[in-house]
């Protein structure tokens, strides 16, 4: 560990084999209008799923390199992260960061330039479709049940759709 403080931890790794220096760089961003409700919640988690179709190319590139990013949506708001051995991460990082902040607009009434709405309904269909069949497995269910009673905050697939 390099440097420890409330607002960032900052440590240096080398790979065990190669002695590479392995880069983690994670950003937390800070919404608590995404738990607001279930319609936020679920608009939050649609905002994850369309911003990560739209960067598949993207990671697949980024993949051949060793790179990789997530993004997902959680009780704060969103969490990003990008990984790799490369030194092009923070290009990775920022692009990932840019393409997010497209949708930061309140006057936005359509979709950010280079978004399309055949892909926007095609991201769309496959969320509901995962919110319907969430339930299917008793131990899924299970496991969102005691969530929701530990996190009262949480909100099941079900409300979502």
């Amino acid at each position: 560990l390099i440097h420890n403080t409330n607002i960032l931890k900052f440590w240096h790794l080398q790979d065990r084999i190669f002695k590479r220096p392995i880069a983690d760089l994670r950003l937390s961003l800070k919404c608590m209008e995404a738990n607001k409700s279930a319609l936020h919640s679920a608009c939050a988690d649609l905002l994850v799923n369309i911003v990560s179709d739209h960067l598949t190319e993207t990671a697949y590139m980024a993949s051949v390199c060793e790179l990789g990013s997530s993004l997902a949506a959680n009780d704060c708001g969103f969490s990003m992260r990008v990984h790799g051995f490369d030194d092009k991460l923070l290009n990775l990082f920022l692009v990932v960061l840019r393409t997010l902040l497209k949708f930061r607009d309140d006057d936005l009434q359509d979709l950010p330039a280079g978004f399309s709405k055949k892909r926007f309904d095609l991201v769309l269909e496959s969320y509901r479709r995962s919110c319907h069949n969430s339930g299917m497995k008793a131990q899924k269910l299970g496991s969102s049940a005691r969530v929701r009673c530990l996190c009262p905050g949480s909100f099941s697939s079900r409300e979502k759709f």
